[in-house]
């Protein structure tokens, strides 16, 4: 089993399917929309933002070396929602700016939206999280020199250091961190001219380690905020399930009816196989209408995060025209009843064959174009449910 594998395998086991997968962080999450908001204004106000550089520039950013981390070790393993400051008066957005291996410099735009002047001081530490969990596998710390900004105005905070990974199964602590893509937050103090303390954090839209090198996944050309299109979301058999990017809206999956399911033709959706209601759910504070994709995807993994096989609803006979109205309340749901299949058959080794005995995990992706309000613009944005637990005798599927 890879790195990555064990890593997955561990933060797959402290999932636990739920009708809301969001939970008792329900709140923490309604702070990131908001945050994401403040976000948007900087983003207006600031002009464009330096993309990755190229190594050799590496000498325009130098600052002092990393110091040795104290808090953030002691943050390994848990939430990052939960042990990061909530969104302040100095907030902002985090990008790559270089990269080589381990170590990068980022570079942090903050935004002062208070009405005294603020420096931030001391340590910045640099949180990686496992996309999807939001459990803190990975660190730095630096002390960059202080930065001043003026009420109303931005700065930046540009922070060298090479990260270092969490003490996991299969991962050496202080080591490089497994090859996938993750969330990278920073965070530190500022001091207002009042002598008020000013906690800030600023994260990016993800960072891709590949081979040993952090690389910025926008660099690959998928354009920033965008959602990731359907006819993207094909998993590969024996891949881990392509992520999908952060947004205000939840999916979660239950069986419809008792089980234990038998094996379906493909061919031949709802003759026999594993029908699934579908919850559709937004953290937004505002109303949402819109429409549900009419193609779903059911992912079946091992308790390793591997795909075993998947169903794409639309290559079977669903017209991709007809998906049903979406219509939420502020932080609502809907639900979708049987909407989702899966034939319950391993479809990666050719010609569907039955499954192999065994405990496997079971996903569903699927697609909504909301928008808030009248005449506001549809946004586009993709989801993966919450996993069922599922297991597999003489080809029968039973849930949990």
């Amino acid at each position: 089993m890879t790195d990555l594998q064990a890593l997955l395998a561990q933060a797959a086991d402290d999932l636990v399917p739920e009708r809301d997968p969001l939970g008792g962080h329900l709140d923490g999450v309604r702070r990131l929309v908001r945050r994401r908001r403040a976000i948007r204004r900087v983003q207006a106000g600031a002009g464009a933002v330096v993309g990755v550089a190229a190594i050799g520039t590496a000498t325009l950013w130098t600052l002092p070396g990393p110091v040795t981390p104290a808090v953030p070790a002691a943050w390994c393993g848990e939430p990052a929602i939960e042990v990061l400051p909530a969104p302040g008066e100095l907030d902002g957005f985090a990008t790559l700016q270089v990269s080589d291996g381990m170590s990068l410099t980022m570079r942090a735009q903050l935004e002062n939206l208070g009405d005294a002047e603020a420096t931030t001081a001391g340590e910045v530490v640099l949180v990686v999280s496992l996309q999807g969990t939001g459990e803190v596998i990975g660190y730095a710390a630096v002390a960059p020199e202080p930065v001043t900004i003026a009420p109303g105005t931005a700065g930046d905070v540009l922070a060298s250091a090479t990260l270092e990974s969490c003490a996991r199964a299969g991962v050496t602590a202080g080591g490089p961190l497994p090859d996938g893509v993750y969330d990278l937050t920073l965070t530190g103090t500022a001091t207002a001219a009042d002598g008020t303390e000013l906690p800030w954090r600023a994260a990016t839209n993800g960072i891709r380690v590949t081979d040993g090198q952090v690389v910025d996944p926008q660099a690959d050309g998928e354009p920033d905020g965008e959602a990731t299109p359907a006819a993207a979301f094909t998993p590969i058999c024996g891949d881990m399930i392509p992520a999908v990017a952060e947004n205000p809206m939840w999916a979660s999956t239950a069986a419809s009816g008792a089980d234990p399911f038998h094996a379906g033709d493909p061919d031949e959706p709802y003759t026999d196989g594993l029908p699934l209601d579908l919850t559709i759910g937004t953290v937004s504070d505002a109303p949402l209408s819109g429409e549900l994709s009419a193609e779903v995807v059911t992912v079946l993994t091992d308790l390793s995060g591997n795909v075993i096989t998947w169903w794409r609803a639309s290559e079977h006979g669903r017209p991709l025209d007809l998906g049903p109205a979406l219509d939420l309340a502020a932080g609502g749901e809907q639900v979708f009843e049987g909407f989702a299949w899966f034939p319950v058959v391993d479809s990666c080794a050719g010609e569907p064959t039955p499954l192999t005995d065994g405990d496997y995990r079971l996903f569903t992706w699927a697609e909504v174009g909301v928008r808030a309000g009248e005449g506001d613009a549809l946004e586009t944005y993709p989801m993966v449910g919450a996993p069922l637990d599922v297991s597999v005798t003489d080809g029968a599927m039973s849930i949990g």
